[in-house]
């Protein structure tokens, strides 16, 4: 088992407390030395006096001297744990501005990765469908249209009804309309032979409700999935900000995703992104020259 080792705070906090015992024990010496001065001086002679304001004083010196001890080792504690305090502080901020840092450079390298992935995704999507709503211009008219691209990718397929299990089962159902019997009533049920019973309502004996055992074909299933039909085109559906306040934003959703719209606006984009300084037109103001003296000499 490895022991964890002391600090020296830990280390002064044990003596502070060993000091403060011994200033407790002195402390009680002379307590007691003191009660028992004034029998000693009506039996006791000279010596016998001074001998025990000897052991007094001596005590008192020990209860003293472990009271300035532990001001001292307090204040030297004091200064330590201010000093921990601090270094405690900047570890944390060191962390903190490390685990920042890293943070930062990975929104930077995600977002220059996410540029060139929106970019590339939807200049892609764009130059397909172009060329399929060119081919779907001269397409046989009986056949269907070819899809455009997210219409391949992002829809899901539906999915068919799926048949568990499949068993014949009798129950009690009412005459008249043929509906099955509440699970409840079931143990209400007379029977009168050949298929055929009688239901008492609670608490009555005379009037009942016919009731006859049908078959059933009992089937577990789990049911189709028809997925939404249709899906938002990442044109119009995509939100992604630039890095620092005043970038051109790597996309911002339009309000078309025709295939010629995108390019365009894909190709505006690449032109502004290319711009580190923003456009800044020259500006003219008149300066009065006596404000303009006032200036310099300022």
């Amino acid at each position: 088992m490895i022991m964890k080792r002391k600090s020296p705070a830990d280390k002064l906090s044990a003596e502070i407390e060993a000091l403060r015992s011994e200033q407790e024990a002195a402390a009680i010496e002379v307590a007691t030395l003191r009660a028992s001065r004034t029998d000693l001086l009506l039996s006791g002679s000279d010596d016998d006096v001074r001998r025990l304001d000897d052991a007094i004083a001596t005590a008192e010196r020990r209860r003293d001297r472990a009271a300035a001890r532990i001001e001292q080792a307090e204040e030297q504690l004091a200064v330590m744990q201010a000093q921990a305090a601090k270094d405690e502080q900047a570890a944390l901020e060191k962390e903190a501005d490390s685990a920042a840092n890293a943070a930062a450079k990975l929104v930077a390298d995600n977002l220059a990765k996410i540029r060139t992935l929106v970019h590339d995704t939807l200049h892609a999507i764009a130059q397909a469908d172009q060329k399929v709503l060119v081919a779907n211009l001269t397409r046989d008219g009986d056949l269907l249209p070819l899809h455009l691209t997210e219409s391949r990718v992002r829809r899901k397929a539906p999915v068919p009804k799926k048949i568990i299990s499949k068993k014949v089962i009798s129950a009690w159902c009412y005459e008249a309309s043929g509906d099955r019997l509440p699970a409840d009533s079931i143990g209400r049920v007379q029977d009168q032979g050949g298929g055929r019973g009688r239901l008492y309502p609670v608490g009555m004996s005379n009037n009942f409700h016919p009731v006859v055992k049908r078959q059933f074909q009992r089937v577990e299933y789990l049911p189709a999935v028809v997925p939404p039909s249709y899906v938002k085109p990442l044109a119009q559906a995509l939100a992604v900000p630039g890095l620092r306040a005043g970038d051109v934003d790597i996309w911002q959703p339009l309000g078309s995703d025709d295939p010629d719209i995108v390019l365009r606006t894909l190709a505006e984009l690449a032109d502004q992104s290319e711009q580190d300084e923003p456009q800044r037109k020259a500006q003219v103001e008149f300066i009065p020259l006596d404000a303009a003296e006032d200036a310099a000499a300022a």
